[in-house]
Formats: C-alpha cells, structure tokens, sequence
C-alpha cells in the first residue's frame, strides 16, 4: 500500500521539491531540538530515495530484510518525503490503541474513494477515527457480525460450501482449477447472502476455462476484480487518475464507473424491499438502521460506499487466505495427514466406510484446533494485509528511543512484525503446532536468549515501560504481552468483519479438504513456483493452479 504512495510521491516529487525541502529541514530542525537520534535508514539510491528498491511486488520481503539489519523501527524516503516504518509489537499496539496521538492516515486511505463512491465520500474503512458517521456505522453494524446474527446465517454459508463441492465435482480430478478465483467466488456469494440477502451466483458461473456467464455474480465478480488492478496502478501512481490521455486509464474510470453502477442497483433492489424486518440481522439490514447526526436514516450516497467496502474488502482478502492456506497444506503433506486425523474424529472426512461425510455444523467451528491452527500458521506466514496500516502522527510525539515530528507518516508493517526472528524462533517453518501453545500470538520474551539467529529482541519502548502498553493490552483482552499476531489488526480500527471471516474460512476449508485433496499444478510447485505478491492484498500471483483430487473415488 504505502509502497504505491512512496513511488507516487517520486513521480511527482520534481514538482514539489523545494515545497518538501523545506518541510524536511523544518522536520530535521525539530528533531535536533528534541536531542534525540534520527531513526536509521537503508541504503538510499540519491534523490530517488528508496522508491526504487520497493518499485517490486515483492517489497514486504524487502521491508523484513531491512528490518533485520536496521532493528524494529528505520525510516524510508522518496525525494523528500519521510516514512517511520515501525515493526516493534510494543509500540505496534501502543499506536493502534493509543489516543489522539495518531489517526488513520487520509493521504494515503483516500486513495480509495474514487473506487467506492462516485462522489469521493470515504467509508467505515477510509475515514478519519475522528469521524462522528465513523463512529455511528462502527458501532451500528457492528451487531451484524455477532456470533448470534452469524449462527444464524449459517445455513447460507453451507450451502455456498455445497455450491464449491459441486463446482470441484464437476471439473474432476484432471482439471486445473485456479482456486483463488474459485474461492472468491464463493466468498462474494457468502458476503451476498450473509450481508444482503441477495444469491449473486458468483460460484454457479465459475467456469475453468475463463468463459464469461454474464449473470450478476459474475459480472460483479469481473468488474471488480478490474477495479483492484486498477486501483493498485493508483497506489503506485497518484497522478494516473490525471493521465486520460492514455486509454488504459479511461478504462479504468469505466470501470470504476461500471461498479458504482452495480452497487447503485444492488442498493436500489435492497430499498425496494423496504425498511428492514425486526428480526432481520443481515449486515446490510443494520447498516439501513443506522441514524445520522440528524437522527436520520445514512442517504444512499452515504450507504453506498459502505456497501461497496463491505463486498470488495471482505471477497478477497478471506479468499486469498484460503488459498495460501490451501497452498501450504499441499507443501506438506504430513500436515494435511493431521488434518485428516482430526476431521475423522469429527465425521467430517471422507473414508471408504464412509466415503460421504457430514455437513459442516456451527458447533464444528470450535472443535477444530488443529485447522485453526493451520490457518493462524498461514496467516502468520502470509498475512493478507501485509501493509498492516499506515497512520500520521498528530501531534509530537515519542516513539521509542526517537522523537517523531506532528503530520510524519508510521507505516505498521504487518507482514515484518509476523515473519521476524526478533518475535518467532524459526519463522520461515511453516509450523501450526506453535499456535497450539496457549498465549502464541503474543510477544514471548524468552525469544531474547533462544533467538538462533542471535539477532536482540526488540527493547521495551517508553510505554511499555511506564506500563501504558500493559494497560492497553489488558483492555484489549487481559493479555499481558502485545500481540506479534494480528492479522485483522487490533485496537478500535480492527477488520470489523473479522468474525465472518473466520467462520467462512473454517466451514469452506472443513468442507473442502474432508473431501479433497488439493495438488499444485506443475507450474506452482517448488520453492520459487507460487509468487506472494504485493498489492492491495498480499495474494498468490497467477491465481493459485491447483487439482482437487477426491479422497474417496467416485463420489457421488
């Protein structure tokens, strides 16, 4: 994410030099006043800064190398501009559920607005934590994602599980199936029924060959997947929405023109239901029940692009997860035998005494430790939100040994804090096993002398200390260490929607593999055949080609 705005600002940078050069050394004279050290930075190609080291898909990979040799904070610059990249869990925690220290970061989560809204209007997702309609829709459409209102939609979501059963028996064993498109099909399916009461199709019109069905799934389904391409051009270059001379970047705005357009049907339909039933708990029917400042009902301008972040967010970010969850499993073979082991247990594999098993229960969700742990592994290992989030200081501000200037850009890069050896022993092994161990997704500070790497184990910043981040872990659940595992976030701006999420990825991946068995396809097998790659999301370049073998022939 942050990488797009780093080269952004480069292509523009020629332009706004001398504005940025005094702004830098107006930052630098502040920093000199406080009489502390500059945080370090890498290896910086002249004027140019880093851009081009991070211009890859790959940079998260980049980041942690950095982070390795510089320690858990360092700095990034493009031209003038400046980037306190933070990766110490300690002060990850103390930003994310701190006070008014910090703030979502506009500069950087606006770039979104032209995708989701026609009129640039933000979202629960790209507003300000100032925002009183962000604190209103928060809170309001919160209650759509408890586990009563989720309990409740299960039925919808086995029957998308049933839909994906149907599509790998119908392409058969020989079929190579790009799973990441497959999966997020059927996520967009779930978000329809779970969240707006719609059947959209997606997964009934998958076709291995890529042939267009043209149903409303589909075409949503397209249509979006244009406007992530699109929008990722966007992050890497601000000024593109100016080039309309070039016709890729006026079939981009079709694009995003074509899924406002989309939405506003989607909402129209939903408005001609009428209000909400009472015992509707669909996600869109609280979104509808929520009051402005006025006391009245959000207008569809402003319902729109919540609406319109709830299906593109939620389709593949939960997707993808699975996919790598998929991929991994496949790596390893003796982790898909305990996967078997604990399925059967359950009468959720497929045997030859019992080659049609159960369906998938709401009860079976927290009876599956050890898949739970397989997909907390995979999430740690490749986080889908691998940018993590990017905040602005408001204010001055301590942060560790280093004063940070008000308005200077902290980029929490999730994928770093997961896959460093100052916070895991061995975190290039793939091992669910670790997250077996009660109080694993948090800091474990016996790391400091089993480290095998030798690298030091982050220092306790001025929080942490003085006891503010014990604190604020103990209001975030009584942990008394900050969490190195956060894959939806933490603090009040975590994925609101993590607890669907969780309950789509277990159910589907419980359905799938009691069923099949999942191969790469040749080209996606070996250590450099599945990309990880950078975007919006971190997802498996190429889309993941996979064969789902039956683990008992002839299914019927």
């Amino acid at each position: 994410m942050l990488n797009g705005l780093l080269l952004g600002l480069a292509g523009a940078g020629a332009l706004l030099v001398s504005l940025s050069a005094l702004r830098w050394l107006r930052w630098l004279r502040r920093v000199e006043r406080s009489g502390v050290t500059m945080a370090p930075l890498p290896p910086a190609a002249g004027l140019m800064g880093h851009a081009p080291q991070i211009a890859g898909r790959r940079f998260h990979r980049t980041l942690l190398q950095w982070e390795r040799s510089l320690g858990p904070i360092f700095m990034l610059k493009a031209f003038t501009a400046r980037f306190v990249v933070v990766t110490d869990p300690r002060l990850v925690q103390q930003l994310l559920r701190g006070g008014d220290e910090v703030d979502k970061s506009l500069v950087t989560y606006s770039a979104l607005n032209p995708l989701i809204s026609d009129k640039g209007h933000p979202s629960v997702f790209t507003a300000s934590s100032r925002s009183p309609l962000w604190r209103l829709v928060r809170k309001g459409t919160a209650l759509g994602f408890s586990s009563r209102c989720l309990r409740a939609s299960f039925p919808d979501i086995q029957a998308v599980c049933g839909e994906l059963l149907a599509q790998l028996q119908a392409a058969g064993p020989d079929t190579v199936l790009y799973m990441s498109e497959l999966l997020s099909r059927g996520t967009l399916d779930l978000i329809g029924r779970v969240g707006i009461q719609a059947n959209l199709q997606a997964v009934q019109a998958f076709r291995p060959d890529g042939v267009a069905q043209g149903t409303q799934g589909d075409e949503m389904y397209r249509t979006l997947q244009l406007c992530v391409k699109e929008a990722d051009l966007r992050w890497t270059d601000p000024l593109r929405p100016l080039q309309l001379w070039k016709q890729e970047v006026r079939d981009g705005n079709a694009q995003y023109r074509r899924f406002q357009a989309i939405m506003k049907r989607l909402l129209a339909d939903i408005r001609a239901r009428g209000p909400p039933a009472e015992e509707d708990g669909s996600i869109c029917a609280h979104l509808l029940r929520v009051r402005g400042e006025d006391g009245q009902p959000l207008p569809d301008d402003r319902v729109l692009p919540e609406l319109a972040t709830f299906i593109s967010a939620g389709m593949d970010t939960t997707a993808h997860t699975m996919a790598f969850t998929l991929y991994l499993i496949a790596r390893h073979p003796d982790v898909d035998s305990k996967l078997c082991a604990e399925l059967e247990a359950a009468g959720l594999l497929a045997t030859p005494q019992a080659p049609q098993p159960r369906q998938v229960a709401w009860e079976d969700l927290s009876r599956l430790p050890y898949l739970t742990a397989v997909v907390k592994e995979s999430m740690r290992m490749l986080p889908v939100g691998a940018n993590g989030s990017a905040l602005e200081a408001k204010r001055d501000m301590q942060l560790g040994p280093y004063a940070i200037p008000a308005g200077t850009l902290l980029w929490l890069c999730m994928f770093v804090v997961h896959n460093s050896p100052r916070y895991w022993q061995d975190p290039g092994s793939f091992r669910p096993e670790r997250f077996l161990d009660p109080g694993a997704e948090h800091v474990q500070p016996e790391l400091a002398a089993a480290n095998e790497q030798g690298l030091p184990y982050a220092a306790p910043c001025a929080a942490a200390q003085d006891g503010t981040a014990g604190r604020a872990a103990g209001r975030g659940g009584g942990a008394a260490q900050p969490l190195r595992f956060f894959p939806f976030s933490q603090g009040p701006r975590d994925c609101i929607g993590q607890s669907l999420a969780r309950v789509n990825i277990t159910a589907t991946l419980a359905t799938l593999l009691g069923r099949y068995r999942f191969h790469l396809a040749p080209e996606a097998e070996g250590p450099g055949g599945m990309q990880d790659v950078l975007g919006l999301t971190l997802h498996p370049e190429g889309g993941l080609p996979m064969r789902a073998v039956p683990r008992v022939a002839q299914q019927a």
